[in-house]
């Protein structure tokens, strides 16, 4: 467990868990998360001044504010900016989903679910521009009333037949619909179920499994698939869902009182005064006051939305049933980076979050560090010629957009105070560190006009993909000098890296280019031979790894990243004739002096 955002999280199981994780999430079972943690804003309005707020802070023309998602029939997973600084200004993801039944009146509600990460700065955004928009906004913070737990795998479907049980109902006729479903990736993205479910610690154990005396862990009933399975899959219905019960205050509260009323040693006790009466220790069902919204995600999955006092109760049910596991932090990042999904706040450089944790994730390799004996520390002045590219314990993104003639005044001046001697490497980037700590003293201060000019922003994938094509209107609009361009790569070869790798382009020598393009053959030069070719220098830096493992679906290595824009651009143009190179790029780890051959492709 460790503190963050004002939470103690699960960060991994104490047991192996990077293979398990996989099968589970692919293969065999399913892994759950308790992402209670996330924080939901419930607002409260009109549908014009709700969609006139949500307008001011997603992307411009961005279908998330249209009539597909205000009627409520589907959850929105988009992303948050801030009022008119679009393409700047980026927040973070978000989920929207809006209330289909009006509270009272013509009053909707819109909830707007985040990371913590990205929570304080979504809500002071919202509570500013609320003011602006015609008609009264209420904002609500419920981010102790609203838990979920997310759920990935194969088997994830049918460990929720076995633990919901929900009410009568539109939704529950659907529901009961879907049993044989393998998948919720065959549902439409962002379908939405509203279930008013019962107790589930009244039908424990589960009534799914049959119990041998001969044979642990106890057998599943085998199920066949519902009749009306393929033809809903085909034609979602349109009517769901009808209303949603959790968006209501008091109805969550009574869901609570009654948890409180009826403890897990009540129910206990009524099973043994049942077995004292030589009767069954079975409970009668109890009312299905528990509101839940079960919502299929973008990646596949499933979020179940409940009260918060019921996360618990639910929680305990999902481990007690056969192949479930749990995971951490770490098990969602790994979850994520299997399907090309990026992590918040890890991989979102370029905003706020994702700034804070790349200085969390670097102080801590610093500590590490310094933890280590002197006889095994890197020597960050000999690992390349001239020492480590930038602070060698994190993505150093403004000595990535800062301009060389900075770095060249720093250099002169070292050498007058040394004289003729040459500057020591180390000194170099102790020069270089300095002059950072100058840049991030003077934003302290509150030079805007400083931060704006060394501050990188991460561009949207629309909008990159916009921007890539040719003749786009947009590239003569905005300025771009200090975007990133978030990227997926993927190792023609060998090799692994991880957090902080180094990302170059491919040397403009064309005796050099050749010598990497030629070790993509079958008698390539092996990394550990002298003929190797040397790894890129300073000025061929376009970027770098933000996460980086052993993708266990393709058996090679793959990384997330981010690219500098005006070095994208000139590599567009520059292999506009020779496709075959395209996107091309190479990738040193942190520490290492081998490079390694990859190709970069856009985050879709």
């Amino acid at each position: 467990m460790e503190h963050r955002y004002g939470f103690s999280l699960p960060i991994t199981p104490t047991e192996k868990s990077f293979r398990p994780t996989y099968r589970a999430s692919h293969y065999a079972g399913f892994i759950a998360f308790d992402t209670s943690y996330f924080s939901p804003f419930f607002l409260h309005g009109t549908e014009s001044s709700l969609s006139q707020l949500l307008s001011m802070i997603i992307e411009p023309d961005s279908a998330a504010a249209g009539n597909r998602y205000s009627s409520g029939k589907r959850s929105c997973e988009t992303i948050l900016y801030h009022h008119d600084q679009f393409p700047r200004g980026m927040i973070g993801p978000a989920l929207l989903l809006w209330d289909p039944k009006p509270d009272s009146g013509e009053i909707r509600q819109l909830m707007v679910r985040v990371h913590p990460s990205i929570a304080e700065e979504v809500w002071d955004e919202i509570h500013i521009y609320a003011r602006t928009v015609q008609g009264d906004i209420k904002i609500e913070d419920a981010r102790f009333q609203i838990g979920a737990i997310d759920l990935f795998g194969p088997t994830s479907t049918e460990a929720l037949f076995a633990i919901l049980k929900p009410g009568k109902g539109s939704s529950e006729k659907v529901w009961n619909q879907l049993r044989g479903l393998t998948s919720p990736g065959n549902l439409p993205i962002g379908a939405v179920l509203d279930l008013d479910l019962c107790d589930p610690r009244i039908e424990y154990p589960f009534p799914s499994l049959t119990i041998l005396t001969t044979r642990f862990p106890p057998r599943k009933i085998k199920y066949s698939a519902s009749p009306e399975l393929n033809s809903l899959l085909q034609q979602w219905p349109s009517t769901l869902p009808s209303s949603s019960n959790l968006f209501t205050a008091s109805i969550r509260s009574n869901a609570s009182k009654y948890l409180s009323t009826h403890t897990r040693g009540s129910l206990q006790k009524a099973r043994h005064d049942l077995l004292s009466a030589g009767k069954p220790p079975t409970l009668p069902p109890s009312e299905a006051l528990i509101p839940s919204l079960l919502l299929r995600r973008d990646t596949s999955s499933w979020t179940l939305l409940l009260p918060w006092s019921w996360v618990g109760e639910f929680w305990y049910s999902f481990m007690h049933y056969p192949q479930s596991r749990f995971g951490g932090v770490t098990e969602m990042g790994q979850i994520l980076f299997e399907i090309g999904e990026l992590n918040c706040p890890r991989d979102w450089s370029g905003t706020r979050a994702g700034e804070g944790e790349s200085k969390r994730m670097g102080k801590e390799e610093k500590e590490r560090w310094e933890r280590r004996p002197k006889g095994k520390k890197e020597s960050w002045g000999k690992v390349v010629k001239g020492g480590e590219i930038g602070d060698p314990f994190r993505c150093d993104w403004k000595f990535l957009f800062t301009k060389r003639e900075k770095l060249e005044a720093v250099e002169k001046e070292g050498d007058q105070e040394e004289g003729e001697t040459e500057m020591d490497p180390i000194e170099r980037i102790k020069q270089q560190a300095k002059a950072a700590m100058e840049d991030d003293a003077m934003q302290d201060n509150g030079d805007h006009d400083v931060e704006e000019k060394i501050s990188p922003f991460l561009l949207s994938p629309n909008y990159a993909t916009k921007l890539l094509r040719s003749g786009s209107p947009l590239m003569v609009t905005s300025d771009l000098s200090h975007a990133l361009l978030s990227v997926r790569l993927n190792f023609l070869k060998g090799g692994n890296v991880d957090f902080r790798a180094r990302i170059y382009r491919l040397p403009l020598d064309l005796q050099q280019r050749r010598r990497w393009t030629d070790l993509t053959g079958q008698d390539a030069i092996k990394p550990s031979k002298s003929e190797y070719p040397d790894c890129p220098d300073e000025q061929d830096l376009i970027g770098f790894v933000t996460s980086g493992n052993q993708s266990l679906s393709e058996g090679r290595c793959r990384a997330i990243g981010a690219l500098s824009w005006p070095k994208v651009e000139e590599e567009e143009e520059r292999w506009r004739e020779e496709k075959q190179f395209a996107r091309w790029c190479i990738i040193r780890d942190v520490g290492n002096d081998i490079g390694r051959l990859a190709k970069w492709e856009l985050k879709a």
